[in-house]
């Protein structure tokens, strides 16, 4: 397209739009149909979390390296993903065939012989299956939103997902809704007592080796070399406060301690250290409650008991129906109550029985929604979420456990609004 050309289309588009305002304003345009908005939403599927999920090692160094690449070029490739992350690890290890990092008994249709066109074929399968599968339950919480005119497109080899519906008065919120990977777990969780004795050796641990001695919490301006010892000796209580009360005694409950949202992924690393695999419980993972807001700076912190096979106890498999009400204790809040399958009530019942007087922790997205204590056994098969919900929240979580969580994690790559006013004029 030559300068002239374009030049031409420039001034079209900006003849067009003066055209369409003095239209509007002289009502040769109903105002009414020219506010036909429509608004246009692209997702990306996370298809690098389903090479993973595939792999059978996904901490595999070679993998991981792999996927950093695919996903920094990703978007200056022609390629489809799964193609650019054939060509990147071919690439980078040419005597190492793709089959040696998804072999997995009785899985997929990869032997330890098969080439990387067929190990990439079997991705590509799994893609096509969880892109639409993803797009199906975004259409499914439209239509529980009341939004029935949605039209929906994908490309499944880009893990790209097109949104086009009429404007709605809170797109944000509806991105969020419609992104929420809504995943449930149901775990045991420790009680402070329980690890108190563990986290001051973690952190006696850690002052003993100099790459977590040096990395101190930028101190204020007051701090005396008293403080500044302090910190270079208790790495880990530098950046997590134990649930203790001004006289140093144990807060009860399953709260181990708060820290800062901005030292969240280094209290985790903490916890992923090998001194902390082997001072703490064995199948522990650190996890924070449900921050009410962006503006809350304060990690609260429980450690969750992981049942083997790393599947919660009760999950969204075992969950059939879910709807919100009235919190009878707060009439101004609203709870999220579910209703789980024959598996998941004997699940529930079992996990009652076992953790009288203790807590049960409720995870949503990785998060702590609800933390209650267990006063008895619970064998109806029912169980409420109680997080402080306003009935928008607590519709929109029990529409999405409802319906099924997202197969793989989604985030937003654009939104934008348009007008379509060719029908609007008289």
């Amino acid at each position: 397209m030559d300068n002239t050309t374009a030049l031409y289309m420039t001034q079209t588009q900006i003849k067009r739009t003066i055209l369409v305002l003095i239209c509007l304003l002289s009502g040769v345009i109903n105002v009414n149909a020219a506010n036909n908005r429509k608004t246009q939403i692209l997702f990306e599927v996370d298809l690098g979390a389903l090479v993973r999920m595939m792999s059978n090692n996904p901490n595999d160094s070679q993998l991981n390296h792999t996927l950093m690449l695919t996903n920094t070029q990703r978007a200056l490739s022609k390629k489809d993903y799964l193609e650019l992350f054939e060509t990147i690890y071919h690439t980078n290890y040419p005597k190492r065939n793709l089959s040696y990092l998804f072999v997995r008994k009785n899985e997929y249709d990869i032997k330890i012989n098969s080439t990387n066109k067929v190990v990439i074929n079997s991705l590509k399968k799994e893609a096509d299956r969880a892109v639409m599968e993803t797009a199906t339950r975004m259409s499914f919480r439209l239509n529980a939103a009341g939004i029935n005119n949605a039209d929906i497109k994908m490309n499944a080899n880009k893990g790209i997902i097109k949104i086009t519906l009429d404007s709605v008065a809170d797109s944000s919120r509806l991105v969020h809704y419609l992104s929420t990977k809504g995943e449930l777990g149901i775990y045991e969780v420790y009680n402070n007592e329980d690890l108190i004795n563990n986290l001051f050796l973690l952190n006696d641990s850690l002052a003993k080796q100099p790459a977590y001695k040096s990395l101190k919490v930028v101190p204020p301006p007051f701090t005396t070399p008293e403080t500044e010892q302090f910190l270079s000796n208790n790495p880990l209580f530098t950046i997590l406060f134990p649930s203790i009360d001004d006289s140093n005694q144990l807060l009860p409950g399953p709260v181990i301690g708060r820290a800062l949202f901005s030292e969240k992924n280094r209290l985790i690393s903490y916890f992923n250290t090998p001194a902390a695999h082997k001072i703490l419980p064995e199948n522990t993972r650190i996890v924070n409650r449900h921050r009410s807001s962006d503006k809350d700076t304060i990690l609260v912190v429980y450690v969750i008991k992981i049942p083997k096979g790393e599947t919660a106890s009760v999950s969204n498999n075992d969950i059939i129906d879910a709807w919100s009400e009235k919190n009878i204790m707060n009439p101004n809040e609203y709870t999220v109550t579910l209703k789980m399958n024959q598996p998941g009530t004997k699940n529930w019942s079992a996990m009652t029985d076992a953790n009288k007087g203790r807590y049960i922790a409720v995870l949503y997205d990785e998060e702590v929604y609800s933390c209650p204590k267990v006063l008895d056994g619970i064998h109806s098969g029912m169980t409420q979420i109680a997080a402080h919900f306003t009935q928008q929240q607590a519709e929109e979580i029990a529409h999405i456990l409802k319906i099924g969580q997202l197969p793989l994690p989604v985030q937003i790559m654009s939104k934008q609004c348009h007008f379509e006013v060719n029908e609007a004029i008289r």
